[in-house]
Parts: structure tokens; sequence; C-alpha cells
């Protein structure tokens, strides 16, 4: 009987594990400064951010904040390139305000998140451009970056502890 019980709690276990992972946001995080730049700007300026994208793949939502920056900022978008390169401007951001929030949809009117950008923003070859008058090119920048999780290794004596 115990062993019915722990296959049925496995298989439980297991019809979780796969429904959880099918419908899983892909977290971000974004880290800025001037070292990333194209080329390399010395500045005191930093900033730090996340970003979410939802399970249907059809929403980004975005928070960061900066501070530190040597000239007025100017503009701020997000652009296409690997880490090092320079890249086109994808989506126009609002400036104004250090603290930033906000929602890039597949539904946007001028600027959709296309599953080629999606594809690219899983590659890691989207960045966050914080552009100011000191460095009308950009004074910080940031990709986003994958969040790395830390995950402990699943064993059967660890699972048939979860069972009765």
């Amino acid at each position: 009987m115990k062993q019915i019980y722990r296959s049925l709690g496995l298989a439980a276990l297991l019809v979780l594990t796969l429904v959880g992972a099918g419908v899983a946001q892909t977290n971000f995080v974004i880290t800025m400064d001037g070292l990333q730049e194209t080329p390399p700007v010395a500045t005191p300026a930093t900033g730090t951010g996340t970003a979410v994208l939802n399970a249907a793949q059809t929403e980004l939502t975005v928070s960061y904040s900066f501070s530190g920056l040597i000239g007025t900022q100017s503009n701020q978008h997000i652009h296409n390139a690997a880490p090092g390169l320079p890249g086109g401007v994808v989506k126009n951001l609002p400036t104004g305000s250090p603290v930033i929030g906000f929602v890039w949809t597949s539904t946007d009117a001028t600027q959709p998140l296309t599953a080629a950008l999606v594809a690219e923003l899983l590659a890691e070859r989207l960045y966050v451009n914080i552009h100011s008058t000191f460095r009308t090119g950009g004074e910080i920048r940031g990709q986003l970056l994958l969040e790395q999780v830390a995950t402990e290794p699943v064993s059967w004596s660890r699972i048939k502890n979860l069972l009765p």
C-alpha cells in the first residue's frame, strides 16, 4: 500500500512539474553602467532593473532606475545587439524620470514585441541604453540577462521523504 502512495505521489509531482514548466514566466535582470557602452564611457552613473516575459511571450514588463548621470538625460531606448556591440533601436522609452516602468506588448501599435524580438531577448541580445548630453550615443547601458536561479539537485530519497 505504501508503494502505491509513493507511486501516486511521484506521478502527481511529475504532472505538476510538467504543467508548471509550460506556464512559467521568464525573468531578466538589468545592470547598467558606462563600461558596457560601445565604446566604454567613464561615468559614475549606474542603474539596475528587472524584466518579466509572460508565459505567452506577448508581454515584457520592465522596471528599472538609474542615477549619477554626468549629463542631462536626453533619451532612452531598448536596442538590439549582443554585449559589446552597438545595435538599432527597437523600443523608444519615455524620458524625464530616473525610475521607469512599462509593459511592452505584441500589440504595441508602433513598436510591437515580435516573436523575433522575443528570440533576441531570450538570446540576451537586447539592452537598455540611457543617453545624455554628456554622451549622446549613450552614457550607460545594460543587457537584459536571464536571471540565474540556483537549483537543488532532486534525488529519489528527497522525493520519497515528501510522500506519506
